[in-house]
């Protein structure tokens, strides 16, 4: 973190929340000033966390997960990701989904198989706890449900191993700092703030969260979240960087490639509820934000911010409509 930077961000922070709580209420600016102000947040929070040192900082962990040899992983990645975008755009996001949480199961198993020595009950039992509380999303449809929960836990536990050997980022969770975890879901909410009040205009605007109709489904948010963190930042950003790191010592190449490649896979998972422009924009305000806090922060913190911002939306969709 930029400590000489700390006191500019504390007073971006406190004017976006002002400018964009003040929007709400009144509405008074217009696309071009909202879109500058979500700008000067975003790119202040960045900066706060991405330091010169990441440019020079080496890879710790000698070992690679996998050594290819005569293979472009570079062409590799750019034609997995193409493609997946490509079937996005095509309106199959739900099959893409489906095919990307089988292919990395599968890879998520092999880590396990790889690295069993290094599993341990306390984080099998996490796992669980973890795959439960996904399931709770889709907690009224029972295949979702069963299939959440016996998924997430085999993402969070190579996640996990994976973490803990080479060192991308923290899960207080693994741990065993339970403050540590409050502390860092606190924090990601108010990261998040500025940006959840702003999102929230939009919200209101669309209403996609028609399906809240009892008083306690806001709180849904976290559950949600938790998934989609657990899948798209834990396990997708921590292989990517393992997997790049087997072409490179230098740590800021692996660590740029996951972040923008799981930025851009979760700005275009929103689509065609958005059109493509505002997917650009996901990517770019939430996605690579979210990224960068996963890496220079921890896992806690990233869904504190991710949380914020759809319960806020969520709890005031619902005061709205009932």
């Amino acid at each position: 973190m930029r400590i000489g930077f700390k006191n500019y961000f504390i007073a971006i922070w406190i004017i976006s929340s002002v400018f964009f709580g003040m929007e709400l209420v009144f509405g008074f600016s217009t696309s071009w000033m909202i879109k500058s102000m979500n700008f000067l947040y975003v790119i202040s929070l960045i900066f706060l966390f991405v330091t010169s040192d990441l440019f020079s900082e080496r890879s710790v962990v000698s070992e690679k997960i996998i050594n290819i040899k005569g293979c472009d992983i570079w062409g590799l990645l750019l034609i997995i990701a193409g493609v997946t975008a490509l079937l996005l755009l095509l309106g199959l996001k739900s099959s893409v989904i489906l095919i990307m949480a089988i292919v990395l199961f599968a890879i998520s198993v092999w880590i396990i198989i790889k690295y069993k020595k290094q599993i341990t009950k306390p984080l099998i039992i996490k796992g669980l706890i973890i795959g439960a509380l996904c399931g709770l999303a889709q907690y009224n449809y029972f295949l979702s449900f069963l299939f959440i929960s016996i998924l997430t836990p085999f993402f969070f536990v190579s996640a996990s191993v994976l973490n803990n050997k080479f060192k991308f980022t923290e899960i207080q969770l693994n741990k065993e700092s339970y403050t540590g975890v409050g502390k860092s879901f606190l924090i990601g909410c108010l990261f998040a703030l500025p940006m959840a009040l702003s999102n929230l205009s939009d919200v209101l605007a669309t209403n996609p969260y028609t399906w809240i109709n009892k008083f306690w489904q806001p709180i849904l948010a976290f559950n949600y979240v938790l998934l989609e963190e657990t899948f798209m930042r834990l396990f997708i950003m921590t292989f990517i960087y393992v997997l790049v790191s087997s072409k490179t010592d230098r740590k800021f190449i692996p660590v740029i490639t996951a972040i923008f490649i799981s930025s851009a896979i979760f700005g275009l998972t929103h689509y065609p509820h958005v059109d493509i422009i505002n997917c650009v924009n996901i990517t770019i305000l939430y996605g690579i934000p979210l990224g960068v806090l996963f890496y220079k922060r921890d896992f806690e913190t990233v869904v504190g911010y991710h949380f914020m911002i759809n319960f806020i939306s969520a709890i005031s969709t619902y005061a709205m409509t009932n």
